[in-house]
């Protein structure tokens, strides 16, 4: 199951949590939420703005992982992490598909999470 995630339209200090969660999740849980494309993206981003973060987890974010496009080399995510990720992984199993919802439905507690 994947996420729809506009990229281009999220500051990249909100990228941080998203690339890690999404990392968790893959690389702990065996599970994920964005797709590769997505993903990707993410990294691509982070990677080209990076001089640009000002996030307290930024030092676990790794300037040739970005590159490679992996984030396999993350050791030890904060409990943060690891709470925010599980809520977004058990969120998305609960929400229909974006073309289903309506727009004006409610938010997830992890989009509150991120304000």
């Amino acid at each position: 199951m994947s996420y729809s995630l506009d990229v281009q339209a999220i500051s990249c200090n909100r990228l941080v949590p998203y690339y890690l969660m999404s990392c968790y999740l893959y690389y702990e849980q065996d599970k994920h939420v964005l797709s590769d494309d997505q993903f990707d993206a993410v990294c691509k981003r982070l990677l080209s703005e990076f001089d640009l973060v000002d996030h307290p987890h930024k030092h676990l974010v790794d300037h040739e992982a970005l590159a490679a496009g992996t984030g396999y080399n993350i050791k030890e995510y904060p409990s943060m992490v690891i709470g925010a990720a599980t809520r977004w992984y058990k969120e998305r199993l609960q929400t229909p598909p974006l073309a289903a919802q309506s727009s004006n439905g409610p938010r997830s507690t992890l989009e509150s999470f991120f304000e």
